[in-house]
């Protein structure tokens, strides 16, 4: 139950004691608290059951052995046992949107630097990143593929989409251009290889559109914070293998022959 919800558990007790979560969670960098578990027996039974409840206890294993006792009447409660502290993890559960408003944010923190910025797009099921001033159709995507009620688990695409038409690529100097594009995406593909990561790159997607991309599924019907970190993880080792190739040729730049 903590580790499912102690996100929502920490952000109610932070605001009733007027404190910030997000304040909170950054002093705790392995995203984890300390707990205490004890049982509360009644002091007038203390003889009968004591003995049966620790018995009970160290037949739990090192979780039993963990949990404290404490004794109870009417007016006060006595430690009889002292119990040893549990790190339990805290994990936040995401919506989708949730999800990728996270990845948006922190995604773009992270390259704004770079020259990369958001790109505005009506569907709630994907993020854009481009670069700045830079020609829409040339982006980073992630995108949530669509989720049926009978799906146990969630999947989305880590992408670099080159979406010209084909009637824009029939233009010499842009088809020169999306080639080089090409090239360069086939090139981050052996690297991202190297490093361990299985994207594929597709010449001809649809009609004319080109992209390097991977799929990935997440382990059970949750989005918390270790998928983020993976989703995250895979869009950055993308824009690290391709964007310094891309920028090369100048890549994002808009040119008159972009017919848009």
């Amino acid at each position: 139950m903590l580790q499912e919800s102690g996100f929502d558990f920490l952000d109610r007790i932070s605001k009733g004691a007027n404190l910030y979560l997000t304040d909170f969670v950054e002093f705790l960098k392995v995203k984890s608290i300390k707990v205490c578990f004890y049982i509360v027996l009644p002091e007038k039974q203390r003889h009968r059951i004591l003995g049966p409840a620790l018995l009970v206890l160290g037949n739990v294993g090192d979780f039993g052995a963990n949990i404290g006792v404490l004794l109870a009447d009417k007016r006060r409660c006595k430690l009889e046992k002292s119990a040893n502290p549990i790190d339990v993890k805290i994990r936040r559960r995401y919506s989708r949107d949730e999800f990728l408003a996270a990845v948006k944010d922190r995604f773009h923190t992270a390259n704004k630097m770079k020259g990369i910025e958001a790109i505005d797009w009506p569907s709630k099921s994907l993020v854009q990143f481009g670069e700045v001033n830079g020609n829409a159709k040339l982006h980073l995507e992630l995108a949530f593929h669509r989720k049926k009620k009978t799906d146990a688990t969630y999947s989305y695409e880590t992408a670099f989409h080159l979406e010209w038409a084909k009637a824009w690529q029939q233009d010499k100097q842009t088809l020169k251009r999306a080639n080089k594009i090409r090239a360069a995406m086939r090139t981050a593909r052996l690297k991202l290889k190297a490093d361990g990561y299985d994207f594929k790159y597709q010449s001809k997607w649809g009609k004319a559109w080109s992209r390097l991309h991977m799929d990935t599924r997440t382990p059970g019907d949750i989005l918390d914070d270790d998928e983020l970190e993976r989703a995250l993880q895979q869009l950055q080792a993308l824009a690290d293998a391709l964007l310094p190739l891309l920028r090369k040729i100048n890549w994002g730049r808009r040119r008159k022959s972009d017919k848009e």
